[in-house]
């Protein structure tokens, strides 16, 4: 059975050795998700991120992951964002030039 596992999203940014080793700590096994096909469906979901909004926007669509995020966040899979990651969930963000983001979280950005 899956569901003792956590996928942690890693699309080149944020400190994924840290969160990771923080979810084998909780007795979790840790899935990182590279690619969408990486993702085990139905559990749940870490997004962290370090850096500027608009540039793990774009890393998160260069690897497809932006869309698969939104498809199991509809689903009712339980999704965590830290740092960027919990901003990147809003409908945009203002920092540096106005970004959509994923839009699951009715809120937006400011500096």
């Amino acid at each position: 059975m899956k569901k003792n596992y956590i996928n942690l999203i890693d699309y080149g940014v944020g400190n994924i050795f840290s969160i990771s080793k923080s979810i084998e700590h909780l007795n979790f096994k840790c899935n990182i998700v590279k690619k969408p096909k990486d993702l085990i469906e139905n559990t749940k979901i870490i997004l962290p991120g370090v850096g500027s909004f608009p540039d793990c926007k774009k890393l998160l669509q260069k690897k497809r992951l932006d869309k698969l995020i939104i498809e199991e966040a509809n689903k009712g899979v339980p999704l965590l964002g830290v740092c960027i990651g919990l901003q990147l969930l809003t409908k945009f963000s203002l920092e540096i030039k106005k970004t959509r983001g994923l839009g699951l979280i009715d809120g937006y950005v400011k500096k």
